[in-house]
Parts: structure tokens; C-alpha cells; sequence
């Protein structure tokens, strides 16, 4: 862990290249062939499960094939279209992350740097805790299945076939499990890895907000009054400073969110499915539990940054205002006024990410299975 934390720096920079299929001569030169070696995987991964798809629709005999198949090709799809955004709005994801990167030397005001830099430490100290979990499940995951494959008879229950290939090719079988391989490689590495930019800057926009909560604590604490218009000034600036990076983030997730939203429904209701027609699938379990693990931390930052802004308000409110000055009670107001905005990340700019929104899809993930069920 504390080898992880020491090469943080590096680590955001591998998220970001993978995220955003961002190749460069500053890398050396396995790097770009590893992002590369990636992107061609999660592509063949849809190529080669959409075969099975074709082949087996329709076929009761099939269903697990076709289960299977419409897992990877979501999983696949979700992280294409994921990298494709990202690589378009690369500059504003980069401006994020070296925010990010700086807020750990950053020096603030003396009257409260001990205080900002004891909660960015705490976000820096979650965001490395709850990157190396989040990479190492996914990777796990993948690993299993891969070792489930290559052990196990797999005999009518593939999950994607190579083009063009028959089952009469004498290497059939061989060719088979390579792709299965290469697929689940290219999957188990580069989902979280895409995932990460966005959880790490979450963490470090939770753990500034808990700064700027505590700093204007500092109103209220009569040890301070002699400082009240510099505490103001400060907070002022480092409200619109999290207001734009906010605003950043939301336009970072307008459409990755939806794609969220959308592929985590399909692919809970197929696994769903899946597991109601063959239980004995334990890994599957596994896999249902981190595409809800992915989902939860998407609606639990929505619902996060709402709570946190919230509490902003309600710090503000109570400010002993009538001891300001006629001054730093105007600069009070103007903050308030700012802080009383909706800063609540939507889906797509339409769907609200909280809690409440985990909750439905869930219920129709679980519905679209049940319905599946009914026909299989």
C-alpha cells in the first residue's frame, strides 16, 4: 500500500492514458503498446461475443452462450464508449487530475493550512485505499474466470467465438481460449483503470468541500474573530475554486453517467438472468457484486457532493453575521447566495446520481430479469 501511495502520481497517469486511449512519446514505448494492446482487446472482445450472439439467438439450448455473450459485449462496450468521451474531453480530465495532484504540496493560509491539508490528506489516503481494492477485485475477477476456462470443459457454454473459425479446424478449441484469454485480460484491466480518474478526483472534490466546511468553522470560533475578513476572503476563492472544478466534473460525466446508468442495468438484468437459469455459476456472483459495487460509487458520490455542498449552506447560515463587519457581511451574503445553487451531478443532464437512482435501477434490473426468466 505504501509503495502504491508513493507512485501515486504515476498511477494517475496510467488511469488517465488508459481512459483516454492516450498515446505519447513522453511514455515509453511498452506503455503505448500495452494501451494499444488493450483497446484491440476490449474491440475483438465485442467482435468475437457478437459470433456467439448471432449464432446461438433463438436457441433455447444456447442460453447461457448467449447470457455470456451479451455480458461481454455491455462490459466491452460500456468501456469503449467510456474511453471514447474521455478521449475527447481529455484536456478537462487532465486539468482535474493535476488539480488532484497538486492539493497534496499545496500551501494554504496560515490560519488554516494544518486543518485543509489534515482533510486532502484524508481524501489522498482513500483515494489509494480505495483504488488498489477497486483495480485488484476487477482483476481478480477476471483471473478466475480466465483459470475457470482454461481448466474446466467449456464445451457449448463459450463466451465468444473467433470469425470465420469452425469448429472443425483442428486448433479450434486452442484458438477458442486464446480469445477467451486476450478478452478477459484486456477487461479486467482496463474497466477499473477507467473508472479510477473519475474516483480519485470524486474522493479529492469530498475531501476539499470537508476542508472548506471546517475553514468557515473558524466564523464562529471567537479565537478567530480578529481575522474574519481574511477567513472570508480565502473562503470566497476556494468556493469558486470548487465550484468550477464541480462544473468540470459534472460535464466529465454528462454522458459517461448515462452510459453508467444504462449498460449497469442491462448487464445486472443478464447476470441475473443468468444466475436463475444456471445457479452453480459462483464466479458470477462475484461479478454481479462489482458491477453493483460500480454503480453504488457512482450514485454515492452524486449523493455525497449533494450532501457535502448542503452542509456548506448550512455552515454559512450559521455564521454569526451580525458580529461582521458591514463589509465581510456583504461578501457573506454573495457566498451564500452561491452556495444555495444545485450542484447535483446528473445523467446525462437529466437523471439525478444519488442513492435513489442505485435503488431503481436495481429494481429494473431485477424486473428485465425476472421478464427474461419467464421466456427462457
Amino acid at each position: 500500500m505504501d509503495k502504491i501511495a508513493k507512485n501515486f502520481a504515476h498511477l494517475m497517469m496510467l488511469s488517465f492514458s488508459v481512459a483516454t486511449i492516450h498515446i505519447t512519446v513522453n511514455f515509453r514505448w511498452w506503455k503505448n503498446v500495452l494501451i494499444l494492446f488493450f483497446l484491440i482487446g476490449n474491440i475483438t472482445s465485442i467482435v468475437c461475443a457478437s459470433v456467439i450472439l448471432i449464432e446461438h439467438i433463438g436457441s433455447e439450448s444456447k442460453s447461457l452462450s448467449i447470457f455470456f455473450a451479451v455480458i461481454i459485449i455491455c462490459v466491452a462496450s460500456q468501456i469503449l464508449l467510456k474511453q471514447v468521451y474521455s478521449n475527447i474531453h481529455q484536456d478537462k480530465l487532465r486539468n482535474l487530475l493535476e488539480w488532484v495532484q497538486d492539493l497534496e504540496t499545496r500551501e494554504f493560509d496560515p490560519l488554516f493550512n494544518l486543518r485543509a491539508k489534515e482533510c486532502i490528506h484524508t481524501a489522498r489516503k482513500y483515494s489509494v485505499l480505495c483504488y488498489t481494492i477497486y483495480n485488484a477485485n476487477f482483476i481478480l475477477a477476471a483471473s478466475s474466470y480466465t483459470i475457470l476456462i482454461l481448466l474446466s470443459d467449456m464445451t457449448g457454454r463459450y463466451w465468444m467465438k473467433v470469425p470465420f473459425s469452425s469448429e472443425d479446424y483442428e486448433h479450434y478449441v486452442a484458438l477458442t481460449l486464446s480469445a477467451h484469454v486476450y478478452s478477459f485480460a484486456s477487461i479486467g484491466i482496463t474497466y477499473p483503470l477507467t473508472d479510477s480518474p473519475f474516483l480519485i478526483t470524486g474522493l479529492h472534490v469530498v475531501g476539499f468541500l470537508d476542508a472548506l466546511k471546517r475553514i468557515i468553522r473558524l466564523l464562529r470560533d471567537p479565537d478567530y474573530s480578529h481575522s474574519h475578513s481574511t477567513i472570508l476572503k480565502n473562503v470566497l476563492i476556494l468556493h469558486l475554486e470548487i465550484i468550477q472544478k464541480l462544473s468540470d466534473f459534472n460535464s466529465m460525466m454528462y454522458i459517461i453517467s448515462f452510459t453508467q446508468f444504462l449498460s449497469s442495468m442491462i448487464l445486472l438484468a443478464f447476470m441475473i438472468s443468468l444466475l436463475l437459469v444456471s445457479s452453480q455459476e459462483y464466479l458470477m456472483y462475484f461479478c454481479a457484486l462489482l458491477a453493483i459495487v460500480q454503480l453504488f460509487l457512482l450514485c454515492i458520490f452524486g449523493e455525497m457532493f449533494m450532501i457535502k455542498t448542503e452542509n456548506i449552506t448550512e455552515e454559512l447560515y450559521q455564521t454569526n453575521w451580525y458580529d461582521l463587519q458591514n463589509s465581510d457581511q456583504k461578501n457573506l451574503l454573495f457566498i451564500l447566495k452561491m452556495s444555495q445553487r444545485n450542484y447535483s451531478i446528473k445523467a446525462g443532464g437529466m437523471y439525478s446520481i444519488n442513492m435513489y437512482a442505485f435503488i431503481q435501477i436495481l429494481k429494473m434490473a431485477f424486473t428485465y430479469a425476472a421478464l427474461m426468466h419467464n421466456f427462457v
